[in-house]
């Protein structure tokens, strides 16, 4: 008797600390789940843009710039202020971006000089220069300010020749547009956005007060 005793309180010491260990873990479990940006960084319709980082030519100099440092995470739709960034990935000797590129300085001045943004918000252009090794002009920095120069653009470009940002943003062609949101989440997406163009989707998407267009 006294046998089954002990061995029915070790099976109950044994449950108990079982218990204990398992409530320890799912308590451990919530925490990182609560204390986790559970956001996927990817460059799908939703995924919180990679890092946007390098040398942006202004129209006057190179300066190093990281663009993500314009995004709060917190900030929600219908919130006060915000910045709104439209990203061109582009290659200096591609077609379509030659053609594009009219286009690309009509709606960015459009945007950046008349529309009235609501509740305090802005929005940003850059257009990031990648090499897809097309032929043409020579993939150099100067070309870079002189493709900017020969379409009047005011939108600062940043240098991606080495592709890294190409890499990571997973560019399959030129031109690809990306839309984010103040909060750095991706509103637009070339490759998933058929038949829609960004500055379409912009028009959707930005809100303007009374007075914009």
């Amino acid at each position: 008797m006294i046998k089954r005793k002990i061995e029915l309180n070790e099976a109950a010491g044994r449950a108990d600390a079982f218990l204990l260990i398992t409530i320890l873990f799912i308590v451990g479990f919530a925490i990182v789940s609560l204390t986790t940006n559970p956001t996927y960084t990817g460059v799908s319709i939703g995924d919180k843009a990679p890092e946007l980082s390098g040398d942006i030519y202004n129209g006057t100099n190179w300066q190093q710039v990281t663009i993500n440092d314009m995004f709060n995470d917190s900030w929600q739709e219908g919130d006060f202020g915000g910045t709104w960034v439209m990203v061109e990935f582009m290659d200096i000797n591609c077609g379509h971006c030659q053609k594009a590129a009219p286009e690309v300085g009509s709606y960015s001045d459009s945007w950046m000089n008349d529309a009235t943004l609501a509740n305090g918000a802005k929005i940003e252009f850059v257009a990031v220069s990648i090499q897809l090794g097309l032929g043409g002009d020579e993939y150099t920095r100067e070309n870079i300010e002189g493709f900017r120069t020969e379409y009047s653009h005011n939108i600062p470009y940043m240098d991606d020749l080495d592709n890294d940002l190409k890499g990571s943003w997973k560019i399959p062609g030129t031109p690809t547009y990306f839309l984010v949101a103040p909060n750095g989440l991706i509103s637009y997406s070339t490759p998933e956005s058929f038949g829609v163009s960004v500055w379409e989707h912009m028009a959707q998407t930005i809100p303007l007060d009374q007075g914009g267009e």
